[in-house]
């Protein structure tokens, strides 16, 4: 079991880093580039040196594979960096969303615990009987339906 367990958290090492990888490059596959929509949303027509240290600001004026280096660096300091679209750090950011977060995790597992025993306690005393089926029914359906 222990070896079980070693082996399961040694495997969170190269999941962690490939979804790095992903995230990434989703973030940087997206067509256009961050400076020029965050400028021209302001109107008008931007000067190529604002751009230029817009992304020099951004970091993004370096080769891919520094800003790699870069992002990765701070995801293990847990320095996720600052915002490419706000401005404000990301911890500043995910703090203020936070707390309703957690409200809505919390509200949604009392709602699943609320309606799943009873049901599973129905579906249990009840086997194999035409309530049985509508609760599986039910329980299956509740799952695969997106939220």
């Amino acid at each position: 079991m222990y070896q079980y367990i070693v082996k399961r958290l040694l495997l969170v090492i190269p999941t962690l880093f490939g979804a790095a990888v992903l995230v990434f490059l989703l973030l940087r596959l997206i067509p256009g580039d961050i400076c020029d929509m965050r400028l021209a949303g302001e109107g008008g027509l931007v000067d190529e040196e604002t751009l230029n240290t817009c992304r020099a600001i951004m970091g993004i004026d370096k080769s891919l594979w520094l800003q790699f280096v870069d992002f990765i660096w701070g995801f293990i300091r847990f320095d996720l960096g600052i915002s490419m679209w706000t401005g404000q750090p990301i911890s500043y950011e995910i703090g203020l969303r936070f707390h309703l977060s957690l409200q809505v995790a919390i509200m949604a597992t009392l709602s699943a615990i609320v309606i799943s025993i009873p049901l599973g306690t129905i579906s249990a005393i009840k086997q194999n009987t035409w309530i049985d089926y509508f609760v599986r029914a039910f329980s299956i359906a509740g799952i695969a339906i997106p939220s």
